[in-house]
């Protein structure tokens, strides 16, 4: 007869690799993890839970996502030159991420903020913000520019991510988004990535109309392929076998916006640092004006032949990110979506 486990702090266990596993299924039962500081040499590492909860949510304790590694890990490896790839409605709050991953001083609560009229992250009034401080500093030359918008991957850019120069070579880091989650919730955010955002041709689209749109769909494939997320390009078998290519071979680390909180702990445990909980927070907020979003709402309304070019290209980000799960030793996420 199976006994039902008590949520058990860290407290009150020993701290040794005995009962990392126990922990692990008591985090995964309860949908907490427990926060347990194992320090191999200087390095803290840390580790996901397996939450049930499949997305971000404000206000959350860092230590109550990430646990730390076993003993035995694979070290983390050092911060590369990173380039943003910032797909719209795939999370703009990675932002957050990259700025406390260069700027160690930073105040876990401060993040590249909203702009007043809240059109969009004030990324230069941000960064002229950490110039002035006199207690922040950041080393920009592991976060190139462009670090705001939505700009997509160029060939000059491919080309430095091969460049001879170690030191000038550029990798680039991103979330990728199911294209179902990725067309709701621009649907209800307005239209938004068409070009004609809260328009009267908006307006009058039913959620299946919107996606059909040249400039909707294939918007991730796009970006791949050096073009605007609303680029009039149609997308063919070609473009499809280039993003699945560039994200293989160019992408020192790719996420799931649909797992945030464990992208996130796992692009800690990749390049070290400490998680901080506007990591997990989400700091571009569009419900504001929004028809409403539901995550679920989104699998019933759209399949994966509703874009399925992005379909291909969120399955390779997918193989890749289950790949770097295995390779640092998080656990996998258990709730998954077909």
């Amino acid at each position: 007869k199976s006994r039902t486990p008590s949520c058990t702090t860290s407290s009150q266990l020993p701290m040794n690799e005995r009962v990392m596993s126990r922990v692990m299924h008591l985090a995964t039962y309860c949908g907490v993890a427990t926060m347990l500081l194992l320090t191999v040499g200087r390095t803290t590492h840390t580790l996901s839970s397996n939450s049930s909860q499949p997305v971000r949510s404000n206000g959350v304790k860092p230590d109550d996502l990430c646990i730390t590694q076993l003993l035995d890990a694979i070290p983390a490896r050092p911060l590369p030159r990173m380039r943003w790839l910032h797909v719209p409605k795939a999370g703009t709050s990675f932002a957050s991420v990259l700025y406390h991953s260069i700027c160690p001083e930073l105040p876990a609560n401060q993040t590249p903020l909203r702009s007043k009229n809240g059109k969009g992250m004030v990324i230069p009034t941000f960064e002229a913000e950490l110039n002035a401080s006199d207690t922040i500093t950041c080393n920009y030359d592991k976060f190139v520019y462009p670090r705001g918008g939505h700009n997509p991957i160029s060939k000059q850019e491919l080309r430095l991510a091969n460049h001879r120069d170690v030191s000038r070579r550029v990798k680039f880091v991103g979330m990728i988004r199911d294209p179902r989650q990725r067309l709701w919730s621009g649907y209800n955010n307005g239209c938004h990535t068409v070009g004609h955002k809260h328009s009267a041709q908006c307006a009058n689209l039913t959620a299946k109309q919107y996606a059909a749109l040249p400039d909707v769909r294939g918007c991730q494939t796009r970006m791949l392929n050096g073009k605007q997320c609303n680029s009039k390009m149609a997308v063919t078998e070609s473009h499809v076998e280039h993003a699945m290519m560039v994200l293989r071979k160019h992408f020192a680390f790719v996420g799931l916006t649909d797992e945030w909180n464990d992208s996130i702990c796992l692009f800690y445990r990749m390049f070290g640092g400490t998680p901080v909980a506007s990591s997990f927070m989400n700091v571009r907020d569009t419900s504001e004006g929004d028809t409403g979003y539901n995550r679920e709402e989104a699998l019933s309304v759209y399949s994966a032949d509703d874009d399925p070019m992005d379909w291909r290209v969120y399955q390779e980000a997918k193989a890749i990110y289950r790949g770097l799960q295995e390779k640092y030793g998080m656990p996998m996420y258990r709730r998954t979506y077909a």
